[in-house]
């Protein structure tokens, strides 16, 4: 699903749709528009195990990923850091930059399969963080 949500930018928000033969791990549960520096960014919700998930998405213009272990995978450096209860990661790419944050248990590789569950590189995600 592309969303375009009246912010400058387009991104595509992962399908909630589960293979065959596997459960949906989360599912959709809102978004909306919000304030962020001097712009605008997309903050949407998903649920997933009783927990939410966040995902904030702006231009990288007026958001940097940045701060925590820096972990490369894919030609991206992904930002894994805990704050609180909440595992946040951070990273930018094609000119976006996105912060998942999630109080799930463990390292942040649940928070992960939000979008990557029905990718081909979905696997790398179970075997590592």
């Amino acid at each position: 699903m592309v969303c375009g949500c009246k912010v400058p930018f387009n991104f595509r928000l992962p399908s909630a749709t589960g293979e065959a033969g596997h459960g949906q791990l989360y599912r959709l549960t809102g978004g909306r528009l919000v304030n962020y520096k001097d712009g605008y960014a997309a903050l949407v919700s998903y649920q997933i195990q009783q927990q939410t998930i966040s995902l904030l998405v702006a231009s990288s213009k007026i958001a940097v990923a940045a701060g925590g272990e820096e972990v490369p995978s894919g030609g991206i450096v992904f930002h894994y850091r805990k704050q609180a209860s909440f595992t946040v990661i951070t990273w930018s790419t094609h000119g976006l930059t996105y912060a998942l944050v999630s109080s799930l248990p463990g390292s942040g590789r649940q928070s992960c399969m939000v979008c990557h569950q029905n990718m081909a590189n979905g696997d790398r995600f179970s075997a590592h963080r």
